[in-house]
């Protein structure tokens, strides 16, 4: 797993609001993208990107 990844999964509490978030830093297949600060981050799946 990808160690910025490891890190803000490591940081959010294992409650309902974060399980799609938990469940996307898990996939290899996710993109994530960490604010310059390194105090958040955006994280979607990468699947059907594209497809519209």
């Amino acid at each position: 797993m990808d160690e910025v990844k490891q890190r803000y999964l490591s940081s959010l509490p294992d409650l309902p609001l974060w399980v799609e978030t938990r469940t996307l830093l898990q996939r290899a297949d996710s993109k994530l993208l960490e604010n310059p600060s390194r105090s958040g981050f955006v994280v979607w799946s990468a699947d059907g990107l594209g497809q519209w």
